[in-house]
C-alpha cells in the first residue's frame, strides 16, 4: 500500500447479473493523492458511474482491495460505510439534487443537521461556505430562482460544508452551458488547491482536459491515467 495514497484501489472488480456474470469493472488499481485534480471519462456504459459508486462507498467491489485514508473498507457492513460517506466524502450531482421547498442557505445546512451540529454554528458554516462559492447574496433563495450555474454552486457548498477530503462530483457541468461549466471547473480547481482531493466524470472532453490528470475506462477497464 501507498502511505500517501488518499485512494488506493488494488485489482477492483465488480460484477453483476446472475447465471453468467457481466463485469461492470475489471482488475482496475488505482493510487490517487490527497489534493489531485483527476478527470474519469470514457463512453457510455463504460464503468465510469460504477467506478464512482466504489470510489464513493455506493458500492462494495466484488473482489479486489480498496484502502481509503489508509483504511480498508472492503467488507465494511452498511452502517459503517454510510459513516465513512458522510465523514470523509462530499457529492455533486449533474442534476443538482436539491431540496425545492429549501433556500439554499438551508440546503447547504442540510449534512450540518445530520452530523448534529448546533443552529448558529450550523448557520454560520452554511453561510461561509455560501461566500466562498460566491452566492452571499442568494442565500435565501429557492432553487427555482437560481440559474443552472447558481444551483450547482449550492449543490457544491452542500457537498464541501461537512469538509470531506475527497468530492466526488458526476458530470458536474453535464446541464450548464459552456461558460458557466468552466467557472465550476475552476472552482473545483481551487478546491483542490487547498488540498482536497477532486474526482469528477465527464464525458466532455474539453472539460476532461481541465485536470491535471485523466483516468479513461473501456469496456470496464482502465486504458489510461
Amino acid at each position: 500500500m501507498n502511505k500517501s495514497a488518499v485512494i488506493e484501489l488494488d485489482n477492483i472488480c465488480y460484477t453483476y447479473g446472475g447465471g453468467k456474470q457481466v463485469f461492470a469493472l475489471q482488475n482496475i488499481s488505482l493510487s490517487i493523492g490527497s489534493g489531485e485534480f483527476v478527470a474519469i471519462s470514457g463512453p457510455s456504459g463504460s464503468g465510469k458511474s460504477t467506478l464512482m459508486h466504489i470510489l464513493g462507498c455506493m458500492l462494495t467491489p466484488t473482489s479486489g482491495g480498496y484502502c481509503l485514508l489508509a483504511e480498508e473498507v472492503a467488507g465494511r457492513t452498511a452502517s459503517q460505510m454510510a459513516q465513512i460517506r458522510n465523514s470523509t466524502i462530499g457529492f455533486v450531482f449533474q442534476n443538482f439534487n436539491l431540496l425545492p421547498r429549501a433556500s439554499a442557505l438551508k440546503n447547504v445546512e442540510l449534512p450540518l443537521i445530520y452530523a448534529g451540529i448546533a443552529g448558529r454554528k450550523r448557520k454560520a458554516r452554511a453561510l461561509d461556505v455560501l461566500t466562498r462559492v460566491g452566492l452571499a447574496a442568494r442565500v435565501s433563495h429557492h432553487p427555482n430562482e437560481l440559474s443552472g450555474g447558481e444551483k450547482q454552486r449550492v449543490a457544491i457548498a452542500r457537498a464541501i460544508v461537512s469538509k470531506p477530503k475527497i468530492l466526488l462530483a458526476d458530470e458536474p457541468t453535464g446541464n450548464l452551458d459552456r461558460a458557466t461549466g468552466k467557472a465550476i471547473i475552476a472552482m473545483l480547481k481551487e478546491l483542490a488547491a487547498d488540498g482536497m482531493t477532486i474526482i469528477y466524470v465527464s464525458h466532455d472532453l474539453e472539460m476532461v482536459a481541465e485536470a491535471t490528470r485523466s483516468i479513461h475506462i473501456v469496456d470496464s477497464r482502465v486504458v489510461g491515467g
